[in-house]
């Protein structure tokens, strides 16, 4: 399979080696050539104004029902979202039921990846059965193919299963991503605690029941000297916590959900279930910290919260609505709009290098000769959010037909490429 992009933009981080659109000649599954006017009479040629590439994207943390729970999302649908969305490497979380808590878990995550154009890279179970009672065997996991370790969005409240954990992965160089929550501050919480949650007469959850998670990982980390992410930070008193430690940037990275760059508590006054996500979406003040963290390098991760549910589960009144809301297909859009002082440059470096960065990933290149992992992407062009295009097998979204700027062509990996537009996959 021979395929031929025309007059290409290339978007590489602190690089200028491409100052100029270029021509990308690439055969079964690797870059052969990249010049001006270049021609190949066996190619399929596709040639679209104003195109971007860059390396292929990645997420961590996108929830998904395979094994248990197969009718909200599968392993074959969620890698489809992922490649509608510009991602070709998804790191979902392992709180599935049974959990990926054993080596048989991990390969059936891994055995996907040669048919399709997206990878799984699995994170094992941090406890036995994400149950934050007994630590899993995480080096068993390790071997089995595991990148990092983690109970997914339920947090280790056991504090000496969680210093035992990191104390034993750092052996092997090994990761954990946390969710930093203490709920026995907030049991019944359902929005931010603050103005928002007086008004609407909904429990609160306040940032103090992350801040002070926060701090305990810290601690132990810094006893520990393993390597943390702390995943879904959404308070700026959190993030004060954060820059404190000398081991930011280091040992300890922060990522943070893509709705809570973007909204705040204020979108849940007409009680759209849709907007009730966990962590919650908390004040502007805490929006605006959260994206001067994002821009100044002290948050290094973006992280779409994909939380797929059926209709059984969110169609409900308010408090008894799930948290979360799907968004992995819509991640570059919703940056492009509602984030413009992330430049396209700094926007690529986050949704593709860093998460291969910090997770020690083999990070792709656009070089001759390399193969060839990449996404094409328009950044302005305006797209409307519709169920017709919607590759998850669940609806749970608050941005149906809204306009964005921003569009995801396609991706291209393993000599397979997906394009949105064309409903194209070959």
């Amino acid at each position: 399979m021979t395929i031929l992009f025309k007059n290409v933009t290339i978007v590489e981080p602190n690089s200028t080696s491409f100052p100029l659109p270029v021509d990308l000649l690439i055969e079964e599954g690797r870059i052969i050539k990249i010049g001006i006017d270049l021609s190949s009479s066996k190619a399929e040629i596709f040639d679209f104004e104003n195109l971007h590439v860059s390396i292929g994207w990645m997420d961590i943390g996108a929830s998904h029902g395979d094994p248990g729970s197969e009718h909200r999302e599968n392993l074959t649908s969620l890698r489809s979202v992922g490649a509608a969305g510009g991602f070709t490497a998804l790191a979902p979380w392992p709180d599935t039921n049974p959990s990926a808590d054993n080596k048989a878990a991990i390969h059936y995550l891994l055995q996907g990846n040669r048919q399709h154009v997206v990878d799984i890279f699995p994170i094992g179970s941090l406890s036995e059965k994400g149950e934050g009672k007994e630590m899993a065997e995480l080096m068993d996991l390790f071997h089995a193919g595991a990148i990092a370790f983690s109970d997914g969005a339920k947090p280790i409240k056991n504090a000496g299963l969680f210093y035992r954990s990191l104390k034993y992965i750092k052996a092997f160089s090994g990761t954990c991503i946390h969710f930093p929550m203490d709920f026995s501050l907030a049991s019944d919480g359902q929005i931010h605690e603050g103005r928002w949650s007086t008004l609407l007469g909904l429990p609160g959850i306040p940032e103090v029941a992350e801040d002070l998670m926060v701090q305990r990982d810290l601690s132990i980390l810094k006893y520990t000297d393993s390597k943390l992410i702390l995943w879904g930070i959404s308070s700026k008193l959190a993030i004060e916590t954060l820059v404190k430690d000398k081991n930011l940037n280091q040992k300890v990275f922060a990522a943070v959900p893509v709705f809570n760059l973007l909204f705040c508590d204020e979108n849940v006054d007409s009680f759209d279930t849709n907007f009730k996500m966990m962590p919650p979406l908390r004040s502007e003040e805490d929006k605006k910290a959260l994206r001067s963290s994002v821009l100044n390098g002290e948050i290094q991760l973006i992280s779409s919260n994909h939380v797929p549910w059926d209709i059984d589960h969110k169609n409900l009144e308010f408090p008894y609505s799930s948290f979360g809301s799907i968004s992995l297909q819509h991640v570059f859009s919703l940056l492009r709009t509602y984030f413009q002082e992330l430049s396209l440059s700094s926007l690529i470096e986050i949704l593709a290098y860093r998460p291969r960065q910090i997770l020690n990933i083999e990070t792709p290149e656009i070089k001759e000769g390399e193969l060839a992992n990449l996404t094409f992407f328009f950044p302005e062009k305006q797209v409307t959010i519709s169920k017709d295009d919607n590759k998850s097998l669940s609806e749970n979204s608050p941005l149906w037909n809204q306009k964005l700027n921003g569009e995801v062509l396609g991706v291209y990996n393993k000599g397979k490429l997906w394009l949105n537009n064309d409903k194209l996959s070959v």
